[in-house]
């Protein structure tokens, strides 16, 4: 908008609304009429919660694949949870954090003994899920037969 004045700081307050306003006025350190960042500094302390980093790593560090959970569902949390770390290099500490927190064994001792990239170690575990999910169909479908045989071999028998 090129507003450069004055106005530039009353714009966010006054998009904000009345509520806003009135917790703006009660702020300390709020800068002269045209210190727009100052404005926007003192809301910011105010509106944005603290983090306590140490406890945002617990929560990280501690996370584990649910049952119901697939490795993509996981490995979203996991990204979620890390937003709010210190980590300088997130996708390893993610990386690592599946290997510690994933259901899968067979996953994990691949991870173990190949020591993958993220990005192989969920193409990893997305083909095993997808194989697991397959296998077990085909298995459904082998036994229902092997049963249905079963009860038509001991008709036949009658």
């Amino acid at each position: 908008m090129n507003i450069t004045d004055k106005k530039q700081r009353a714009m966010p307050l006054h998009f904000a609304g009345p509520a806003v306003d009135e917790i703006f006025d009660t702020l300390s350190d709020t800068g002269e009429a045209k210190d727009y960042d100052k404005a926007i500094e003192a809301l910011n302390a105010y509106f944005i919660p603290h983090v306590n980093t140490a406890f945002e790593e617990y929560n990280f560090r501690h996370a584990k694949q649910n049952q119901s959970e697939t490795l993509d569902a996981f490995h979203t949390r996991l990204c979620q949870l890390s937003q709010n770390c210190s980590f300088t290099d997130v996708d390893k500490e993610i990386k690592d954090q599946i290997v510690v927190g994933c259901s899968s064994q067979k996953l994990r001792r691949k991870a173990l003994r190949e020591d993958p990239t993220l990005k192989n170690l969920l193409d990893a575990g997305r083909a095993e899920e997808t194989s697991q999910i397959q296998a077990q169909f085909v298995e459904k479908q082998e036994s229902s037969q092997n049963i249905n045989a079963i009860k038509t071999g001991a008709l036949e028998k009658h």
